[in-house]
């Protein structure tokens, strides 16, 4: 028999039994969506977290504490991408209970490693915060402190009054700059700069107001229009502690930005008195290690995924080996006689062994579309889950996920097919003959 007409036969002896077929294919389908949507989601997402750090200043490092006495993946790290939080580390997580190790004599000290340009603490506590010594109610805002080169580190430009001197923060001034949103709520009909604010019942003079940050900044937990910034040793004075949780740095260029975290680190394991061989209690991060960080870990979160969704494709296969077998069962008596008619063995085996390659390729076909479509849906949903922040995650479809898609969906047909059609191949003809 040609090949055209086996696969004539192989539809023909498909779509006469629609419904048993249908659901035969119905777990080559899933798992064929299953694989699709994770991998396009996966690819998507390295896609966004790749963007979104794209906007990252390169020249910049985050230095931050740690605690040594924790597992390497539980210190805290270093971070300064979406994710990161003032006081907090974006490369991953930073327990509540970790101490701030970092002095303002370890800023002063960092200010003058070879090749810095900037260097400012990034601390950050909630306090109450009113217009007026007696008042009843506060606002509780989000009390940054900074030094005066904070705006060249963070790209933050001043809209009204001026931004902190470098003599105002050494001498702990009793002034703070507002975010733009902050400054409205506060003063919302009358000229914030010279203004008085109480920050835990302590007069603070307003001396300048932040221009609006755009509204597509990469994360929204990043603005700073609704939190107000003071010097960073006015900060601890409020916030009744010595040291800092984290404390950022800007190198002269990205070329310096190695040897200026190598000199970061040997200073404050000098200043900190750290051994030879011990662990450390802060730690420099760069952009280009929150970017592998986060593209290992969206790789395995991918790979781990793609794994378990391969499972319900082995459940499909099974399914399709076992009906294959039942239709082997049911035809012995079609093959009896297509043996007696001079039918070989490799017509038989070729026949059923097309029958399975296309159901698993049917299957496939209709997975790839389900996976595109259920991929899309769900990266749609993905900024109302917390911590996505509000950021889709486009499915990426691309020619080889397709090709993968229908090779899979082939070699399932292959693999598990190759059983039953051998078997049917190998009956014997005169027994089939016979059978009812």
């Amino acid at each position: 028999m040609k090949l055209g007409a086996t696969l004539l036969q192989s539809l023909r002896s498909i779509f006469s039994n629609p419904v048993r077929s249908a659901l035969t294919v119905l777990g080559v389908v899933i798992g064929i969506a299953a694989v699709i949507a994770v991998v396009g989601l996966g690819k998507g997402l390295q896609q966004v977290v790749s963007a979104s750090l794209s906007t990252l200043d390169t020249t910049r490092l985050t230095v931050s504490s740690q605690d040594p006495s924790r597992p390497v993946a539980q210190r805290g790290g270093g971070g300064d991408g979406p994710g990161s939080r003032p006081g907090g580390s974006g490369g991953g997580f930073r327990f509540s209970d970790t101490e701030p190790t970092l002095t303002a004599a370890d800023v002063l000290a960092l200010a003058a490693v070879p090749g810095v340009r900037a260097v400012s603490p990034e601390a950050s506590t909630r306090m109450d915060v009113t217009t007026s010594p007696g008042a009843t109610q506060a606002a509780g805002y989000l009390v940054l402190g900074v030094s005066a080169q904070y705006p060249e580190i963070r790209h933050l430009s001043v809209a009204q009054g001026s931004w902190l001197t470098a003599a105002q923060v050494a001498s702990a001034a009793p002034v703070v700059v507002l975010g733009a949103k902050s400054a409205r709520e506060l003063f919302p009909a009358t000229a914030a700069v010279g203004s008085t604010v109480y920050l835990s019942g302590q007069p603070m003079k307003v001396i300048g107001v932040l221009a609006a940050t755009p509204t597509d900044t990469p994360d929204p937990r990043s603005n700073p229009d609704d939190r107000v910034f003071t010097g960073y040793l006015r900060w601890a004075d409020l916030a009744k502690t010595a040291a800092f949780p984290t404390v950022l740095v800007t190198a002269v260029s990205e070329e310096q930005v190695p040897a200026v975290s190598q000199g970061i680190t040997d200073v404050l394991r000098q200043r900190h008195g750290i051994v030879e061989g011990a662990t450390a209690d802060t730690s420099v991060s760069t952009a280009a290690d929150i970017l592998a960080a986060r593209n290992q870990i969206t790789g395995a979160f991918t790979t781990t995924l793609t794994a378990i969704a391969a499972v319900s494709l082995l459940v499909g296969g099974i399914g399709i080996m076992n009906i294959m077998l039942v239709t082997v069962t049911e035809r012995t008596r079609e093959i009896g006689l297509r043996r007696a008619v001079g039918a070989k063995g490799s017509h038989i085996l070729r026949q059923f062994l097309i029958e399975s390659v296309m159901l698993t390729l049917i299957g496939g076909i209709l997975g790839l579309g389900l996976g595109y479509l259920l991929g899309s849906t769900v990266g749609t949903l993905l900024p109302e889950i917390p911590g996505a922040r509000g950021t889709s995650v486009p499915a990426v479809m691309d020619p080889s996920v397709a090709l993968l898609a229908v090779t899979i969906a082939v070699l399932v047909g292959v693999v598990f097919g190759l059983f039953p059609a051998i078997r049917a191949a190998r009956l014997d003809p005169a027994t089939a003959l016979r059978h009812e």
